[in-house]
């Protein structure tokens, strides 16, 4: 279970959005834990408290009392793990909804929680998938199935909380540079009132933007105001001499504005734990690729892989070691990619690879590279050498190929592999 809140700077307000996100997280918890009074009663006071919080300093309190209940919560899980019968591990709604009264809620909560958070998704994200089977009922709880789901939802909320600071961060700032254009726009001749007007536009745009991209729409069209002003600054020369200096200063501020949100774009495109480039990431760079490939043609190929009897990790040695293997296996991957290769965590154990200028031929040399540099690795627990390899399935991108079709015939490669010994590099033409 982890044990750390959200992280939340040392000073300054909090904002309403903030408070409103973690009070639907406690209240969430707390229908998790109904059965549980301490529980129950903990998770309730602080989706409560939280409404009120002001400043860091009164959070910081929040973050002291949400870390007690987590230690409980393990607890309690602890005590559950070690009485229950040893029915497999496979858990559905089904059979939640047959025990008694208590524990039909569990489906409903499960389905009221992910309505809310699919409806913070973006379209396209593939959480959405996963929220919806929770929703209709039909997600099956293994293991497995939901490490990766706990996973998932960790990015998703972090990304969220860092959205809704940078967010925060960029309204202010816009804010300040709206009033000194306004302030320049004063002296201008009344050919350019309709600046002023677009810039009261502005400021009320910016004042209930939420999301980044509300806040990105805002500054290209305010960049793209002071650039024409610049042009146009020649016609009345003497009136605006200073302006033109001050209209530049901002269209600099709002460029490196745009800098800091790629920033953050880039940091939510990074896997958490193997730090190599997330599933969401995949998506886009895949569809662009595709894309690039259509229009342009060249030799491009691409790469499945997957650890080789990942599961026996986690079961024989815990989950700590099998999140070990995986940095360790992502790490030597990406020592053997080349700079220009894009290497993803595709889910769980497997991983993806773009090959960028690569035909068949470079792209099996580079795959039996990344499947040696695994084999070859002394990986130990507890002193005792333990055997890490690694299956890979590869392809090449053709013409009228989709996402689909290039991920279809790596996986039925990467399938082949796994069929003919593991340890393999497969091609699928």
């Amino acid at each position: 279970m982890e044990t750390n809140s959200p992280a939340v700077k040392d000073s300054g307000n909090i904002s309403p959005q903030l408070r409103s996100l973690l009070s639907l997280s406690f209240t969430c918890i707390k229908g998790l834990v109904l059965e549980e009074k301490a529980l129950r009663t903990g998770f309730e006071a602080l989706a409560k408290d939280i409404k009120t919080v002001e400043t860091s300093s009164e959070i910081e309190k929040i973050r002291t009392q949400y870390r007690r209940l987590l230690v409980l919560m393990d607890d309690v899980e602890e005590k559950k793990l070690n009485s229950k019968n040893n029915t497999g591990n496979k858990k559905s709604y089904d059979s939640l909804e047959k025990k008694d009264d208590k524990t039909a809620i569990y489906p409903k909560l499960l389905a009221i929680f992910a309505q809310g958070t699919r409806h913070l998704c973006d379209k396209g994200d593939l959480l959405v998938e996963v929220l919806l089977e929770i929703e209709k009922g039909r997600f099956i709880f293994t293991d497995e199935k939901v490490d990766e789901l706990v996973a998932s939802l960790k990015n998703f909320f972090l990304g969220k909380l860092n959205e809704i600071e940078t967010a925060t961060k960029e309204r202010n700032e816009l804010k300040t540079i709206i009033n000194a254009l306004s302030t320049t726009l004063e002296s201008f001749s009344s050919e350019n009132s309709t600046y002023g007007i677009h810039l009261r536009e502005y400021s009320a745009r910016i004042n209930h933007a939420v999301t980044l991209d509300d806040i990105v729409t805002v500054k290209k069209s305010i960049l793209l105001d002071t650039e024409k002003i610049v042009a146009e600054s020649e016609t009345f020369r003497s009136k605006v001499s200073n302006a033109e200096d001050n209209l530049k200063k901002a269209g600099k501020r709002i460029k490196k504005l745009e800098e800091e949100i790629e920033k953050v774009k880039e940091a939510s495109a990074i896997d958490p734990l193997t730090e190599i480039y997330n599933r969401g990431y995949f998506n886009r760079k895949l569809q662009e690729t595709v894309d690039y490939f259509s229009r342009y043609g060249g030799k491009t190929s691409f790469v499945m892989l997957d650890i080789d009897h990942f599961k026996k990790f986690n079961d024989t040695y815990g989950h700590q070691v099998g999140d070990k293997v995986l940095k360790t296996v992502a790490a030597l991957i990406k020592k053997n990619c080349r700079k220009t290769d894009f290497l993803f965590r595709y889910g769980g154990e497997e991983f993806a690879a773009i090959l960028p200028n690569t035909n068949l031929k470079d792209g099996k040399e580079v795959a039996e590279l990344l499947k040696i540099g695994v084999q070859k690795h002394s990986f130990k627990y507890k002193g005792e050498k333990v055997s890490v390899t690694i299956s890979l399935g590869l392809t090449l991108f053709k013409q009228g190929d989709s996402m689909a079709k290039v991920i279809e015939r790596a996986d039925k490669a990467l399938y082949q592999a796994k069929a003919n010994g593991r340890n393999r590099v497969e091609v699928m033409y």
